[in-house]
């Protein structure tokens, strides 16, 4: 089972849809999307998730950083729920402003946990096993100009 599918699995749990016949799979990985593309902005990290867009390779994505992720989809996959319910017909006509509003919570304690990863990303080079950079083979450096005078 790919790690992709193993999220999905746990988002289904907390929208209590086992079945998926509420939360299709494509709104709950876009969710998944959307908040992975947040943590590697906030981390300036590049992470890859086994299973997510065909992707075979292994996931890297730390696994203290699923809640977290989690959490990030399920706010979008709560928005994306909160459109669909716009247009269409239905006898409760107060629900996309409830899923609009846990949507927005939801994002709110995901975003405020987004600093955490930028402030760590100095700390990542400082401790790195090589450095980030190239220690060699940079040019030498150019030799000051000089006045020539007339």
């Amino acid at each position: 089972m790919s790690d992709v599918a193993t999220l999905l699995t746990r988002l289904r749990a907390w929208v209590l849809d086992a079945e998926g016949r509420v939360w299709t799979d494509d709104l709950l990985t876009e969710g998944l999307r959307q908040a992975l593309s947040d943590l590697m902005q906030a981390s300036g990290q590049r992470y890859v998730l086994n299973g997510l867009d065909g992707e075979t390779a292994p996931s890297d994505l730390p696994r203290d950083l699923w809640p977290l992720l989690l959490r990030g989809a399920l706010g979008y996959a709560l928005l994306g729920r909160a459109a669909a319910r716009l247009e269409p017909f239905n006898l409760r006509p107060d629900l996309p402003k409830a899923l609009q509003d846990l949507a927005l919570a939801c994002l709110r304690a995901f975003a405020q946990a987004l600093p955490a990863l930028a402030a760590a990303h100095p700390r990542q080079f400082q401790q790195a096993a090589q450095a980030p950079y190239p220690t060699s083979g940079w040019p030498a450096d150019p030799a000051p100009e000089t006045e020539d005078a007339p």
